[in-house]
């Protein structure tokens, strides 16, 4: 095949066009009403030819084939909010909301495809002859929302508020849901008998809400039976072979679908003392998820997808505290800030589901826990290789070990099986999540860094970061250095981090299996960014008739403290691609 004579003569071509528009208006009338709209429209499209001449290459055995693509899609978001604003005597603060909103999303798909073309040089479809493949498609999502707030202060101290909300979504036959949530507020600083805390207490004030919230984020037809269509090649009865239209319902449909409600209750207290130097804010919170939309498992026989559908509760625990301090000292200057949080999120009454992949959705256990296999490293000798239970009959030395931890009568019975061998291997969430910036400046000098992490996971060890079968001859470096290989001693092996290279069937006995050893602990420190930067005098920057020059180099993610291999980013570890990219930067702000 000539590469070069393909790149003249297939044409790939694809056409994009796009529009965003958005609108906005305001009117304010009869002294305390407002009036405000918005409207926002975007629109792109899409078309595509795929032409392969009949002349060489792919497209002779076909004597041309040629594909025509469309594709667009477009978004109409529209709001309307009456809002009202008054003081009654001196004390009585008040304001209320009315709305409506609306949200439309759109989009269309047209391909056509068709081979034995007559003119080589003209890629149209109508230049061709045989028809291969014509598909369409049109997805519609749109939500409407009716809305309500009010607020109430009495001196700045005393807080009411009050919220409803009744959405509608396509999504669902039972579309409408309402939604509401209450929440008060008390400014203990403002009351007259913490006058004399003045001098060093700024501002303490407690909250405490609770509400409910409603998720419809599926996808876009879980209630109605879609027929997909198609073709296949059908015998005729004199031995001919002609293509037919077939049609089959390929997803279950679950026509009582309706919203996930969440209830939420937090309690918190903002904090500012000693001239506002020191600040904080700290908030518990607990949230109760019922009705919650995960994927039913139902038997393969049916021939349907497993559906969307209202499943059991989740009980998440969490809490959360921002802490700052800043100062001055004379020419210097600081400011630093930390946040911390945390959550656990536990599956309550799920009515008898779970789901048991590599991760488990059951009962009393956290949501999304890794699952899998006990192991005991990897087998290094044949007599370990002989006396003990196997998933395969294929593996050898160097592959995974995998512990009979269980049987049909609750204790090991020599067999390793996904029924009674997998068991619940830890937390797959983040825990102790962190993050906060430092600002130091001298003078002209200042040196922000901006810093985050995550105190505790258990990360997985993709197939991605270790072994790749697409590319097996090119490991990284971290992996060459550390798997079993009957090239190496058994001293050296007897250190091996990872198993034995093999794209053979044995690797689904390593890489094919959640297990334990390839959790390791995720948690990290990334430092986010470092500038460091100078701004010249304003007396020489006026002399050359400027307002202001500042100079500055910077480095984002210039580090990362963790145990993922090197060069991968913890923070999206989870992607089959997620490096770290460092960047440096020399820079200068102008401005006249």
């Amino acid at each position: 095949q000539n590469v070069i004579c393909n790149l003249y003569e297939d044409i790939r071509k694809n056409d994009r066009h796009a529009l965003n528009s958005k609108a906005y208006a305001e009117v304010r009338f009869l002294k305390n009403f407002t009036f405000t709209t918005n409207f926002s429209y975007d629109f792109a499209n899409s078309a595509g030819v795929e032409y392969y001449t009949p002349t060489i290459g792919d497209g002779a055995s076909f004597k041309g084939r040629g594909t025509h693509s469309s594709y667009n899609w477009s978004t109409l978001n529209t709001n309307q909010i009456l809002a009202y604003e008054n003081v009654f005597g001196e004390n009585h603060n008040f304001s209320a909301k009315l709305g409506h909103e609306y949200y439309l999303f759109t989009d269309r798909y047209l391909a056509g495809q068709k081979t034995n073309f007559f003119d080589p040089t003209n890629p149209e479809l109508s230049n061709g002859g045989a028809l291969q493949d014509l598909t369409s498609y049109t997805n519609k999502h749109n939500i409407e929302g009716f809305f309500g707030m009010a607020d109430y202060n009495y001196a700045s101290r005393y807080y009411f508020s009050a919220a409803y909300r009744r959405d509608g979504t396509s999504r669902f036959i039972d579309r409408w849901g309402d939604f509401w949530s209450v929440g008060g507020a008390w400014r203990i600083s403002a009351e007259p008998w913490m006058k004399n805390a003045s001098s060093w207490l700024n501002d303490l004030k407690i909250r405490a809400s609770y509400g409910t919230l409603g998720n419809e984020r599926i996808g876009n037809y879980p209630w109605q039976s879609i027929m997909n269509f198609g073709s296949v090649p059908m015998y005729n009865g004199d031995g001919s072979v002609s293509s037919m239209m077939t049609a089959a319902q390929t997803a279950y449909a679950m026509r009582n679908i309706t919203w996930e409600t969440t209830k939420t209750w937090d309690v918190g207290i903002d904090l500012n003392m000693f001239n506002n130097r020191l600040n904080f804010t700290a908030d518990v919170y607990r949230k109760d998820t019922y009705g919650m939309l995960l994927t039913r498992k139902i038997p393969s026989v049916l021939g349907y997808s497993s559906p969307e559908d209202n499943i059991g509760q989740m009980i998440t625990n969490g809490w959360e505290f921002n802490i700052g301090w800043s100062d001055r000292h004379g020419d210097f200057t600081y400011a630093v800030n930390f946040n911390l949080s945390d959550y656990t999120s536990v599956m309550g009454d799920l009515g008898g589901y779970q789901s048991l992949g590599e991760n488990i959705i059951k009962q009393g256990v956290e949501y999304n826990a890794w699952y899998g296999y006990r192991t005991g490293g990897l087998f290094l000798t044949q007599e370990q290789l002989d006396n003990a239970a196997k998933l395969y009959d294929t593996v050898q030395l160097g592959n995974i070990q995998y512990l009979d931890i269980s049987g049909p009568e609750g204790k090991p019975d020599g067999i390793i099986n996904a029924e009674y061998d997998r068991e619940v291997l830890g937390s797959s969430l983040p825990h102790f999540q962190y993050g906060g910036n430092i600002n130091l400046g001298w003078k002209n000098f200042n040196l922000s860094m901006t810093f985050q992490g995550i105190g505790k996971q258990m990360a997985y060890m993709s197939q991605a970061m270790m072994f790749r079968t697409s590319d097996a001859g090119n490991f990284p470096v971290e992996y060459d250095k550390w798997y079993w290989s009957t090239y190496k001693t058994d001293e050296q092996n007897a250190q091996a981090k990872y198993p034995r290279a093999t794209l053979s069937n044995t690797a689904k006995n390593d890489y094919g299996q959640t297990s334990d050893f390839w959790l390791f602990n995720g948690a990290y420190f990334r430092m986010k960014n470092i500038t460091l930067s100078y701004t010249l005098p304003s007396k020489a920057v006026k002399a050359i008739k400027m307002q202001k020059i500042r100079v500055f180099a910077s480095a984002t993610d210039p580090f990362s403290i963790d145990k993922f291999p090197q060069g991968w980013d913890p923070e999206t570890y989870t992607n089959t691609a997620a490096y770290m990219v460092r960047t440096f930067t020399l820079g200068a702000q102008l401005t006249f």
